[in-house]
């Protein structure tokens, strides 16, 4: 991979469980400039695993200050991931478990918890837990009334508002008393047909894990893997922390790569697991890119664009292109091309093309209808399209919408 920077060549060796000691000497050893290093593992929310491995296995090739920088940045991260530990325990003590709301942990503290060596080791920037999806409007409210605030509290003014965004978002973005982003999931795939695993068929299939001084359920390994693999290479696997998710998850005894590889083909996935395991075996040196099918080829190629000390996050090129009537157009385009090529099942092609005219919270504040007919905003979405794009507004973009409640 000779398009790496020296830095991101030692934070990509620091990605894995166990590092190989002369890969990681070689990599500090043949970093010069120590200056953006603590800047950049931040940024892809890997500074424990850094500064753990580089404290183990070259601190005589760390420069002082370099390694005073990132100490300090794991000192928060760390104070951080309790924090978290502390609002998941309150959370599934005031409100999950006395309403006897069904849940699952995943990603974040569930991912540290059970396959690092210590829930210390994975940064998170909020707690992911997805939700009965038949409870979700009335945990909300409760938690509203805890004290906890919707992260886009400026477009929901009533009961009805409230009840539209939590039957049209993918997730509720929450903000705990204490600071915490809490994500509310009521799908881990909005569409239901990408990853086409019910709610409640996941949440029989949970594992408890203990996550701090508690318990909660988790998405069991086989089953976990499956969706990273669609998650993250929808996002083009852009951050390191998920490479190290990667690695983490393949390493633990829990893995079985057939299993797998079998539970993709039951849902139509192969393609995008395949893919995710080609990804870790180029990271690691053990395959050639040229070699690999072409979503593979496609999502290697992303990773290694986007985590370029230089490369815009996937996210802000997507937002970027929302202004325009052809940026629209470009990103559908992408986002479809992604979705049609990870999962192969004719059935779930046919459901994801009809799920593209899903109403969404912009069609809501567009025109504000009854429950009743929420159906007609699957016929109403071009006028609005047309309308944010004359009126030269991001389209769906709520955040920017000056007439937004």
């Amino acid at each position: 991979m000779p398009a790496l920077s020296p830095a991101l060549r030692l934070l990509l060796t620091c990605c894995r469980r166990s590092p190989d000691s002369t890969q990681l000497d070689a990599a500090a050893g043949g970093l010069r400039d120590w200056s953006r290093i603590t800047d950049l593992a931040r940024h892809h929310l890997v500074v424990p695993q850094v500064l753990l491995h580089l404290k183990r296995a070259a601190p005589s090739l760390v420069p002082k200050d370099a390694l005073a920088d990132l100490s300090a940045e794991g000192r928060r991260a760390a104070v951080l991931n309790l924090l978290h530990l502390a609002e998941l325990r309150q959370l599934a003590a005031n409100h999950l478990i006395p309403s006897q709301i069904r849940y699952l942990v995943i990603k974040g503290v569930g991912i540290s918890a059970r396959y690092y060596a210590h829930v210390s080791l994975r940064q998170s920037r909020d707690i992911d837990l997805l939700v009965d999806p038949r409870r979700l409007l009335e945990l909300t409210t409760a938690l509203m009334d805890d004290g906890y605030r919707l992260s886009d509290a400026r477009l929901v003014d009533n009961a009805n508002d409230l009840r539209a965004y939590c039957a049209m978002h993918a997730e509720i973005n929450m903000i705990s008393p204490r600071g915490v982003v809490i994500q509310l999931h009521q799908l881990l795939d909005f569409t239901g047909c990408q990853y086409p695993v019910g709610t409640d068929e996941l949440f029989d299939l949970a594992e408890p894990v203990a996550i701090g001084q508690d318990t909660h359920p988790v998405m069991p390994t086989l089953e976990l893997f499956v969706y990273l693999a669609y998650h993250h290479g929808r996002h083009q696997w852009s951050r390191l922390h998920w490479i190290a998710d990667l690695d983490a998850v393949i390493s633990h005894p829990s893995f079985d790569t057939n299993a797998v590889l079998a539970r993709a083909d039951v849902l139509g996935m192969r393609p995008v697991v395949r893919a995710a395991l080609d990804l870790h075996e180029v990271l690691t040196g053990k395959s050639e890119h040229a070699s690999k099918p072409p979503l593979s080829k496609q999502l290697i190629s992303d990773c290694l664009h986007y985590i370029q000390e230089d490369a815009s996050p996937p996210e802000l090129e997507r937002e970027s292109q929302r202004g325009t009537g052809s940026g629209i157009v470009k990103s559908w385009l992408r986002n479809f091309q992604f979705n049609w090529r990870a999962n192969n099942h004719w059935h779930n092609r046919c459901r994801y093309i009809f799920s593209i005219s899903r109403p969404t919270y912009a069609d809501y504040i567009f025109l504000p209808l009854p429950e009743s007919l929420f159906w007609l905003y699957r016929l109403l979405r071009p006028i609005r399209w047309v309308y944010e794009i004359a009126r030269g507004r991001p389209v769906g973009d709520l955040k920017s919408r000056p007439d937004a409640h």
